[in-house]
């Protein structure tokens, strides 16, 4: 294990974007007798971790195939990556997309305060002050969070999330003079932007 980590830790150091080197790939020989280990280390650029899943799917597959003495076939990529990225620069830059330039321009300038209304300090707002607070929910609840209410209003987790935000902090946003604060929302990004498009066996950064 402490061999693992040293070589993690170089092949970490090996990568450098700037020069196109985003993936490498250590093999671990341990050994006559002894099962060996692949090593596997990418830029972030270029894996999510819904790519870690097919490149690694792929990988078992392919190794059961050859195992048997069969070609090592694979399910073909319907879209790929860089047919979806030129498809988002062209919706970016379409009349529809940039019709809502306004609307959300002006959404970020009416937004209230920060969220309970205290100054930001350099000194005292920083990583290693971070409380975190652990709150154990009812299976109930996260049943009810996981599958009823999103099915209900047929929207996803996400949504429902918040909407219970948004009550949540209603009161506070009355008191403090405004109706509108901001939420930054990371999701997955893998949304099809065409018709066909198959986003399933795609390796790629999507997040959005």
């Amino acid at each position: 294990d402490v061999l693992v980590g040293v070589e993690a830790e170089a092949a970490v150091a090996r990568l450098d974007p700037s020069a196109g080197v985003m993936f490498d790939a250590v093999w671990l020989d341990e050994g006559p007798g002894h099962t060996g280990r692949l090593l596997l280390v990418a830029n972030h650029l270029v894996m999510d971790t819904v790519s870690w899943r097919v490149v690694l799917g792929d990988l078992a597959s392919a190794f059961g195939e050859l195992s048997a003495g069969r070609d090592a076939g694979l399910e073909p990529v319907v879209t790929s990556f860089r047919h979806w990225a030129r498809g988002l620069a062209a919706q970016a830059g379409s009349a529809g997309r940039l019709g809502e330039l306004a609307a959300w321009r002006g959404l970020w300038e009416g937004a209230g305060r920060v969220l309970g209304g205290l100054v930001l300090d350099p000194v005292r707002d920083v990583e290693s002050s971070v409380r975190r607070v652990s709150v154990r929910v009812p299976v109930g609840v996260t049943a009810g969070l996981l599958g009823g209410v999103p099915a209900a209003f047929h929207a996803g987790v996400e949504d429902v999330l918040l909407a219970g935000l948004v009550g949540a902090v209603a009161g506070w946003e009355v008191a403090g003079g405004s109706s509108v604060f901001v939420v930054d929302v990371e999701g997955h990004g893998r949304v099809p932007l065409g018709e066909g498009d198959d986003l399933s066996r795609t390796v790629g950064w999507f997040t959005g």
